[in-house]
């Protein structure tokens, strides 16, 4: 039952141990704050768009709106667009000249190669990088920038909202992964030893001067940015009342696509990293906060393997009472949600087992796409 103690042992790890380490650390060490005063950061927003028609306008005012106490610019990148998104962009420049920048690129390259395109562009003593279907809280650029004026930091990420969470179950359980995600980040951040690790892409900000690029082939460009700030010995801390907010995918189907999109991407990720030039902290937040926990579906799919084969008879019978039998039903939901986008599953206590199946569905099919050469940079626009 070897992967089976190392699922448990990592599981225990990651759920139990870290956050009681962070948790001691918080209350023992406190992050001490800096007296510089109160600095207004002027901001470079960077808004990467492919077909986002429905969405830009609204994003674009959005944005306005929360920057209107801070001198700032806003960097749209159209990759590739093919909808009415590059006309809409003209007239939002039109009506906002002195601080709306558009790039439209006639060929698709992805949102990395999108980022790119627009940092040498960017002017500001800080870039944000958002998505066109984030929406910023009007305080969120005052908490960003308080956490930069307090705290010795490099790099500080906001709070994603899922603004609606009742699509599909897929999305419960995303929406639990994410709460522990932030839960992790908090800690990190109020224990003053290394820099908090769950990055959140969509609401990212940095010092201008730090990168001046990305791998273009990167597919977690998030992970990427935060990579390149560790590797260069820099912090990044969260901010939890930084809030922005975001409707989720429609359907399962889309849940598992982004998932195994993330899962191909992380092998790349990896591969590209330079471990050894980061701090001991650094390095230590990054595994027990991410790595560990990108291994469990592996170890999980392994256990399961293992336990079935091998297992003590009452184990064997628990996972087909609580998990087997769960799964023809939540296969045929999920079939259902693939054709019709029909909201599935409302009974509780199957969205663990029905999670844990998309996520294992999701690993195989990201593994089988990286290791064929499949994987792709190119972003699948959700239903929402």
């Amino acid at each position: 039952m070897r992967f089976t103690l190392i699922f448990i042992g990592t599981t225990i790890y990651h759920f139990c141990i870290y956050p009681l380490i962070l948790l001691f650390a918080g209350v023992f060490l406190k992050k001490k704050k800096l007296e510089t005063g109160k600095k207004k950061y002027s901001v470079s927003v960077i808004i990467p768009v492919f077909n986002e028609d429905k969405n830009i306008e609204s994003k674009v005012k959005n944005t306005l709106v929360a920057l209107k106490n801070y001198t700032g610019e806003i960097i749209v990148v159209s990759d590739g667009s093919t909808d009415k998104t590059n006309h809409l962009l003209k007239n939002l420049k039109a009506e906002n000249r002195s601080i709306v920048k558009t790039i439209v690129c006639d060929q698709r390259s992805g949102k990395a190669a999108a980022i790119n395109t627009a940092l040498p562009e960017c002017t500001g003593e800080l870039v944000l990088i958002t998505d066109a279907n984030v929406f910023l809280d009007c305080k969120f650029f005052s908490e960003i920038i308080k956490m930069y004026n307090e705290f010795d930091c490099d790099c500080v990420f906001g709070n994603l909202i899922y603004s609606s969470f009742s699509y599909s179950s897929l999305t419960v359980g995303e929406n639990s992964y994410w709460s522990w995600d932030k839960l992790l980040s908090t800690l990190e951040t109020c224990s003053g030893l290394g820099s908090a690790t769950g990055i959140i892409g969509s609401l990212l900000s940095f010092k201008t001067e730090l990168i001046k690029e990305i791998p273009a082939n990167a597919i977690l460009d998030d992970m990427e940015l935060l990579a390149i700030l560790l590797e260069k010995k820099k912090k990044s801390l969260f901010c939890s009342k930084a809030f922005g907010y975001e409707i989720p995918a429609r359907t399962t189907y889309d849940g598992i696509v982004r998932k195994e999109r993330i899962i191909s991407g992380i092998y790349g990720w990896m591969m590209r990293r330079k471990f050894g030039k980061m701090r001991f902290l650094d390095l230590f937040f990054l595994f027990s906060h991410k790595i560990s926990r990108w291994s469990l579906p592996l170890l999980f799919i392994l256990h399961l393997i293992e336990c079935m084969k091998d297992g003590p008879v009452i184990l064997r019978k628990f996972y087909k009472l609580f998990f087997i039998l769960p799964v023809f039903e939540a296969i045929g939901r999920f079939i259902i949600s693939l054709f019709s986008g029909v909201k599935d599953i409302k009974i509780k206590w199957f969205f663990v087992p029905f999670y844990l199946i998309c996520m294992m569905v999701s690993f195989i099919i990201g593994t089988l796409r990286h290791f064929s050469g499949k994987a792709t940079v190119m972003w699948k626009i959700s239903e929402r």
